[in-house]
């Protein structure tokens, strides 16, 4: 008797808020190319692609963005986001 078996886990992914990042700098009446300055970019479009989920934040740019919109870096990750870790598509049981 053959038995693969795998755990399932439960991760807690944290997940930056890209809707909320968007909705205070239009709050605060910032534009993308302002923000894209703060963190070293000198046009707008590759802190368009950040915030639109295109490319990833790192770490650093999300502190100097989190700085610019007034809030702490935890207020813009997303709450509660959990993923379920488990068998792969291709999982076989042999008995």
């Amino acid at each position: 008797m053959l038995n693969l078996l795998l755990k399932w886990q439960v991760r807690n992914m944290r997940r930056v808020n890209l809707e909320k990042i968007r909705g205070l700098r239009k709050q605060k009446n910032l534009t993308q190319r302002q923000i894209a300055q703060k963190i070293g970019y000198k046009t707008g479009i590759g802190y368009h692609y950040l915030e639109t989920g295109r490319c990833k934040i790192t770490a650093e740019q999300l502190d100097v963005i989190a700085s610019v919109l007034g809030v702490t870096t935890e207020e813009l990750y997303e709450q509660n986001t959990t993923k379920l870790v488990g068998p792969p598509a291709n999982y076989l049981t042999t008995e």
